[in-house]
């Protein structure tokens, strides 16, 4: 696919969902999977090197300036990914979901501006969201800021408008997957066979090494997703021991 300038249009796949949800994990397994690269949330890296300075500045906090800085660099990395396929966290629906729950005085500029850049990209975009139960949420939060009792339900809150958001941003949304309801290996493998169903059997990308980007599916052979090694068992799983240690008040 060809945008401005004849530039190729990658595809990119969006994480979106609650704090702890394993975006940033899952992320990482599936563009491992893909040979796409893989994004960070911007909010995370900027919102940690705030704290450095301000051990008060959690994600609660009102921040209007904070949210049209990650809105800036969100959108810069956008320009510099044109025509690259790669898995994102968090990336605009997300990030408006935050301001939206504490910054509302800029909100309706900083939607306005994603709309405005989305014409360039919507039709690379699919949404892919994460989401967990109230308890497991709790359990799972490791973000610093209030006791989690009443912060992990906030989070949860943001990450179901950022859903909201990829559906009124107009971008294709699959069905959640929810992750304290299965392993990693069995979220990964349904999000990979989502893939290939909604690009028709088919994944773009770019070459992989030991197999290519385009995986193909037919009835008799079975996937090359399979074949090539993408949906092999791997020894991971929801380990509470693999989670950063846990911030203070959180």
């Amino acid at each position: 696919m060809r945008g401005m300038n004849g530039a190729v249009k990658r595809d990119w796949l969006v994480l979106v969902g609650v704090h702890g949800s394993g975006k940033t994990t899952l992320g990482k397994i599936l563009a491992g999977r893909l040979g796409w690269v893989f994004d960070r949330e911007v909010g995370e890296v900027l919102r940690r090197r705030t704290m450095t300075s301000d051990a008060e500045a959690h994600a609660m906090k009102p921040q209007p300036a904070f949210d049209q800085q990650v809105l800036w660099w969100e959108l810069t990395r956008d320009r510099i990914r044109t025509e690259t396929a790669r898995v994102v966290e968090t990336w605009h629906p997300g990030n408006l979901a935050y301001a939206w729950h504490r910054s509302r005085e800029v909100f309706p500029a900083l939607k306005a501006r994603v709309v405005e850049s989305l014409p360039a990209c919507r039709s690379r975009v699919l949404v892919q969201p994460l989401v967990l139960g109230p308890e497991v949420a709790v359990a799972r939060c490791r973000e610093p800021g209030p006791d989690r009792e009443r912060f992990a339900p906030w989070l949860q809150s943001v990450g179901n408008r950022a859903i909201e958001l990829a559906e009124e941003l107009g971008l294709s949304v699959l069905p959640p997957v929810d992750t304290g309801e299965h392993s990693l290996e069995q979220a990964v493998r349904l999000i990979l066979e989502r893939l290939i169903r909604f690009w028709g059997g088919r994944i773009p990308g770019e070459r992989r090494a030991g197999g290519t980007g385009n995986l193909e599916s037919t009835p008799d052979q079975g996937t090359d997703v399979e074949r090539t090694g993408l949906l092999a068992p791997f020894p991971l799983a929801w380990n509470p021991e693999h989670l950063p240690p846990q911030q203070p008040g959180c």
